[in-house]
């Protein structure tokens, strides 16, 4: 809360919302996700308040919306948020965030009773940043718990084969 306070006073914007952010994951992870919700909706606010375009941070905030939204299981609002974050992530060219949100609308499809929708969402990430290496953790995590069936299993090791990861199921 003082770093919110401090960048808002100095005018470093960007460096506010993702203190808001930050504050908002800490009280989401101590259970408090009403409170992280107010957080983040503070944050994103404060990231286009004014702008004809958001700042860099905000795709940040609108996956951790994405995410709180999911929690709730109100899948139409968490794929919007996520939707939202993949174009701003996009926008400003941060893979990472692109992977993650990928991967957080593959859960959204998988919670939709689609898991070859959600292995599609998988293998179009994987498609698009494997080349630059981005979000590999998270790709391996999601390729592990989504795939299911035999032929998404030889797709996971082939995989893990292409970037050398150790310790994946053969």
């Amino acid at each position: 809360e003082e770093a919110g306070r401090v960048n808002r006073s100095s005018g470093t914007q960007h460096l506010v919302v993702l203190a808001q952010t930050a504050l908002g994951v800490i009280q989401s992870i101590q259970g408090r996700l009403r409170q992280a919700w107010q957080t983040y909706q503070e944050a994103l606010r404060l990231a286009e308040e004014g702008r004809a375009r958001p700042l860099p941070s905000a795709a940040l905030t609108n996956s951790h919306l994405g995410t709180a939204s999911y929690e709730w299981n109100d899948l139409e609002a968490a794929e919007r948020y996520l939707v939202r974050a993949g174009e701003q992530s996009r926008q400003w060219g941060s893979a990472e965030d692109m992977v993650y949100n990928t991967i957080a609308r593959a859960r959204i499809q998988r919670a939709r009773g689609d898991p070859e929708g959600a292995w599609r969402l998988i293998e179009e990430a994987d498609r698009r940043f494997l080349p630059c290496r981005c979000g590999l953790a998270h790709l391996s995590m999601a390729k592990f718990f989504t795939g299911s069936s035999a032929a998404n299993w030889m797709s996971l090791n082939s995989w893990c084969n292409r970037i050398s990861l150790e310790g994946m199921p053969n």
